[in-house]
């Protein structure tokens, strides 16, 4: 509330965004979701979509709507988190400017391509951009 400057919201953006899921061989490997800014802070919702999976090679990984403030795994704030059977996986490390790459949780080691197969993934997140 309020009419001071200090109140008023001068960076808000919402959106939707796409992007090829890379590592994979497939008909189709797609990502998408809706994101909202606010300042620095980016909250995403999405979906990964893998259908006529043939093979993987690599990590997998696809591109965000912005980048990353930062690009440490320990720092970068993106915790996107999902389970499929007995795995668990985070989704956090931001790589090569936009594009960030699955982390496997317990060992903290990159998701093979190979691993994802046929699958529709929804996942969240909140980071900070430049």
């Amino acid at each position: 509330g309020g009419t001071a400057a200090a109140n008023k919201l001068d960076d808000y953006e919402e959106g939707t965004w796409s992007s090829t899921l890379s590592g994979v061989t497939a008909t189709s490997a797609t990502v998408s979701g809706m994101y909202t800014k606010v300042g620095r802070t980016v909250t995403i919702n999405g979906y990964l979509n893998v259908s006529g999976f043939s093979s993987g090679s690599g990590n997998l990984n696809f591109s965000l709507p912005f980048g990353p403030a930062d690009s440490s795994i320990d720092t970068n704030g993106l915790q996107l988190t999902y389970h499929t059977g007995n795995s668990a996986y985070n989704h956090t490390s931001p790589y090569n400017g936009t594009n960030v790459w699955f982390i496997y949780t317990m060992t903290r080691s990159a998701m093979p391509a190979s691993a994802i197969g046929n699958a529709t993934i929804m996942f969240n997140g909140v980071y900070q951009t430049t």
